[in-house]
C-alpha cells in the first residue's frame, strides 16, 4: 500500500514543542516522514538521530551544502557522521543563492567515500515520486 510522505522541517536552532510526540502522531497518520536536514538541528546529538532512525517511518534528508562546511564546523560535522553511517536517505539543498552554494562547492572538496554516499542519496531522490513505500 503506498503511505502518504510528510516531509518535516524543524527550525534549527530551536527545538519543537513535544517533538517526538508530534513525530509519533504524524506517523499513526499512516505518514512516513522526510526530516529535512537533521544536521543542521544543533540541539540533536548522536543519541537524538539514532531514537529518530531507530522508529522508523522516518527518511532523513541531507542538506548538499552541510558537509562542505557551508553552514559551520558542527554541521559539517553532524552530516558527515550521518552519511559514514548511512542515515540518510534522500538530499536537497536550500538554494537561496545560487552563486554562493556554487561558491561552497569550489572550495571543499569531499572525500570520494562521502561522494559516493551523497552519489546513492542523488539515485533516491530520483526515484522518490516512484517509492512504493512499505511497512
Amino acid at each position: 500500500m503506498q503511505k502518504t510522505i510528510c516531509w518535516l522541517k524543524p527550525h534549527t536552532l530551536n527545538p519543537p514543542l513535544n517533538f517526538h510526540q508530534t513525530i509519533q502522531k504524524i506517523k499513526k497518520k499512516g505518514y512516513r516522514i522526510i526530516l529535512a536536514h537533521p544536521e543542521r538541528y544543533l540541539y540533536m546529538d548522536k543519541s537524538d538521530y539514532r531514537k529518530l532512525k531507530a522508529d522508523g517511518f522516518l527518511f532523513f534528508q541531507l542538506n548538499l551544502l552541510s558537509p562542505t562546511g557551508y553552514y559551520g564546523r558542527q554541521v559539517q560535522e553532524n552530516a558527515e557522521y550521518l552519511l559514514r553511517n548511512d542515515f540518510y536517505t534522500f538530499m536537497g539543498t536550500d538554494i537561496h543563492s545560487l552563486e554562493s552554494h556554487i561558491q561552497a562547492f569550489n572550495i571543499k572538496s569531499l572525500t570520494a567515500k562521502l561522494t559516493d554516499r551523497i552519489n546513492v542519496l542523488i539515485e533516491n531522490n530520483r526515484q522518490l515520486f516512484q517509492l512504493k513505500i512499505e511497512n
